[in-house]
């Protein structure tokens, strides 16, 4: 296993934002907190001998949480699963839209 560094948890949380949560992979605020945190995490971890793979686990409580829900994600599985004749890239774009309104118009809540 690579041993990760800082940016290895940015890149991690970058992948999976723009995976799973498209409209925030750009919040590149939360995105630099949340990986300086679970790379000190990751640190502190291992500085007191828990293994590597525990010592990530801990630190991707840090990366992802509050991330594990996906509204981008719930919206595009009900397309795909009720819509299939909607083709993949229509129902990517179609969540994120979808996503994107809602956001604006009830705000972070829903």
């Amino acid at each position: 296993m690579e041993t990760p560094d800082e940016k290895w948890f940015r890149e991690r949380l970058r992948h999976f934002l723009e995976i799973r949560h498209p409209p925030r992979q750009f919040h590149h605020v939360m995105i630099e907190r949340r990986s300086r945190l679970a790379f000190e995490s990751y640190a502190q971890s291992v500085e007191l001998g828990v293994p590597a793979a525990s010592a990530v686990r801990a630190a991707d409580k840090v990366l992802f949480r509050g991330l594990l829900f996906s509204k981008y994600d719930t919206v595009h599985l009900i397309l795909a699963t009720d819509f299939p004749i909607i083709p993949e890239n229509q129902r990517q774009e179609i969540a994120l839209d979808w996503c994107v309104s809602a956001l604006q118009s009830f705000g972070p809540t829903i």
